[in-house]
């Protein structure tokens, strides 16, 4: 790897050059990268994020926790770039997941702010946020306006990450539930909330296939339902469970167009119609594409 090409024409230098330095320190250090195959290797992944005012968050991914000696050599490698703050995740899995479970501070706050639509947000690296700062905005501005919310509107965004569209569909309802599967970012969300001075939006951690029935049960009708899962698109029984809710508008945000296909089906054999698609580019010159629907 010492010769290693590591520009992408989508990153910022920063984040080539905090690369570039993590790879001389490692390579000088005999620090092995990790081999899935074998599961062998110390260095996972490197994952890097830039914030407000100049905040860059790097995140290392190492099979076992190295030596304090070691992180302070890394840490000081990628502090000279700058680097405002990096973090430590042990990932000791046999698993092409890229995060563990155990992550640890090593300079700087641990995470950075985002800023959307007048809303602030905190971004840790365990923690989900659409990753382009420009084209997230109209992303979700699109999404709100083709759910065409009202004041007096109850609504449900699912997969919601650290609340950031949540708090923002907040703006124009009486009440917005936010659900998400990953504890940490809705540890994020209830605290971004609470620093934006949004007292309409709650949230709800589980797998929305889990959380969507306790939601029917406690008599959550919401007029307007968006859902913006992962890649794979919704789990089997969700469109079902949201369809049962009995809302007028579904907004279904999709990174993978054979989700998106599959999902839209299941909808309208349960009576939905597909009104509005519209893509939006959110990765440059790549082949990925996300997609706002409206049924």
């Amino acid at each position: 790897v010492a010769g290693a090409t590591l520009r992408c024409p989508r990153c910022p230098a920063w984040m080539e050059q905090a690369a570039r330095a993590l790879l001389e320190a490692a390579n000088r250090l005999g620090l092995e990268p990790w081999d899935e195959a074998e599961g062998r290797g110390l260095l996972r992944s490197v994952l890097m994020r830039g914030g407000r005012d100049g905040e860059r968050l790097l995140c290392l991914v190492t099979s076992a926790a190295p030596s304090e000696g070691v992180l302070e050599q890394l840490a000081a490698a990628v502090k000279a770039v700058p680097v405002t703050t990096a973090v430590l995740n042990v990932n000791a899995g046999r698993t092409n997941a890229i995060l563990g479970e155990k992550s640890r501070t090593l300079f700087g706050r641990g995470f950075i702010t985002a800023s959307i639509s007048g809303l602030r947000f905190r971004v840790r690296p365990e923690t989900f946020l659409q990753i382009n700062p420009v084209m997230t905005p109209k992303l979700y501005e699109l999404a709100l306006d083709l759910a065409q919310l009202r004041p007096g509107d109850t609504a449900l965004d699912l997969y919601c990450g650290v609340g950031s569209l949540t708090l923002l569909a907040a703006r124009r309802a009486a009440s917005v539930a936010g659900v998400e599967i990953s504890a940490a970012s809705i540890e994020e969300a209830k605290r971004n909330a609470q620093e934006n001075g949004v007292s309409n939006a709650a949230f709800f951690c589980g797998a929305a296939e889990a959380v969507l029935p306790q939601l029917a049960a406690q008599g959550i009708r919401p007029r307007v339902v968006i859902a913006d899962p992962p890649r794979k698109g919704l789990e089997a029984s969700v469109p079902a469970q949201i369809a049962a809710l009995g809302p007028e508008t579904i907004i279904y945000i999709a990174c993978g167009p054979k989700a998106l296909v599959r999902d839209c089906l299941a909808f309208a054999r349960l009576g939905y119609r597909l009104e509005a698609v519209q893509p939006v580019d959110l990765f440059p010159e790549t082949l990925h594409i996300e997609t706002v629907c409206a049924l």
